[in-house]
């Protein structure tokens, strides 16, 4: 489509693309306004080696191969059931509140608690690192049965979150105004071609009956 039939459908439906725009507006803002505030504490805990010894062949390449199973275990039913009886917080509402994920081919594990209440998602946070860091202590080397040689250090320990994470209403606002805009702009060239197809303010021309006017002779 060019950009001159593109205006002409815009043109045409201005009123329907601007009722598309205002009701995106509002239906934005209510939600904004309805949903609550989610904030968002994140910590950040790096899997070392306490006295690591020379016959532990590539360390880094060994703790880099469990860091799946050490995310895994960050997010299960044991490690939940620890962090609710530290925070008094059912493991319902921490399944979806917490998130642990890790970056490939490091050794660092990323810790999000997200939570309404802003002092709350910090002490998910903080309870979740303290666990990780259990597991990671619990966790016998290869080879080494009973030998708990690696540890998690805090390298950015949770801080309560200041601002929230979610969307304002001023952003959902904006987001229903875009949507808005779109439906309405698809509508207008939609009924655009539509009419064109269907063109309903085409009078035909009328039909021309050509004959010889009776005379009074002829009647």
């Amino acid at each position: 489509m060019d950009p001159e039939t593109l205006i002409i459908a815009l043109r045409k439906n201005a009123v329907l693309v601007a009722m598309h725009v205002v009701l995106g507006a509002i239906i934005g803002i209510v939600f904004g306004l309805l949903t609550p505030a989610q904030y968002t504490s994140t910590a950040n805990a790096n899997l070392g080696v306490e006295n690591s010894e020379a016959n532990l062949p590539n360390t880094f390449n060994y703790l880099t191969s469990i860091m799946p199973t050490l995310v895994e275990i960050g997010t299960s039913e044991s490690t939940f059931a620890e962090v609710s009886k530290d925070t008094g917080i059912s493991q319902d509402e921490l399944r979806k509140s917490v998130s642990v994920t890790s970056k490939t081919g490091t050794t660092l594990v990323e810790i999000r608690a997200t939570s309404t209440d802003p002092e709350r998602a910090h002490r998910i946070a903080e309870a979740e690192l303290t666990a990780l860091d259990s597991v990671a202590r619990d966790c016998p080397a290869p080879g080494r049965r009973g030998t708990p040689p690696r540890h998690s250090r805090w390298s950015t320990p949770p801080t309560t979150p200041s601002s929230p994470s979610s969307l304002s209403a001023v952003s959902t606002a904006l987001i229903g105004t875009a949507i808005g805009l779109a439906a309405g702009a698809v509508m207008a060239i939609l009924l655009y071609f539509l009419s064109q197809k269907n063109p309903q303010d085409k009078v035909e021309d009328p039909l021309l009956i050509i004959g010889r006017r009776r005379s009074r002779e002829d009647a």
